[in-house]
């Protein structure tokens, strides 16, 4: 307390360390906040970029799929991933497997199961 005058309030130094984490800290949250508005406008300007209705353009009618099953077989399951749909269907007799390209409407092929 040698140089302290009288009347004057003691203010501690903090340590070093701590300063340099409280920097980087700042910094980090100033780089999370540019990245997460970055994306936000990044994604807001490449909405109608969506590859699913690229293909067809803009006013294109919808497109629809017909499928011919065998007589007296029925839709037994039906699955969507990656732009594809898959349709299983069977028969007392026989199973098969269709798959559609989404995108297109478009039959990629049919797997054909028989006993």
């Amino acid at each position: 307390m040698d140089n302290a005058k009288e009347g004057e309030e003691i203010v501690p130094q903090a340590p070093r360390g701590l300063k340099t984490t409280v920097y980087v800290m700042g910094v980090l949250l100033v780089v999370g906040f540019i990245a997460v508005f970055s994306t936000i406008i990044y994604r807001a300007a490449n909405m109608g970029n969506n590859p699913a209705t690229a293909t067809r353009g803009a006013g294109a009618e919808p497109w629809s799929i017909e499928a011919t099953l065998p007589a007296g077989a029925q839709i037994l399951e039906m699955s969507q991933a990656d732009h594809r749909l898959t349709v299983r269907y069977g028969s007392h007799d026989s199973q098969a497997i269709m798959v559609f390209d989404l995108k297109t409407g478009q039959q990629l092929g049919r797997i054909n199961f028989t006993q």
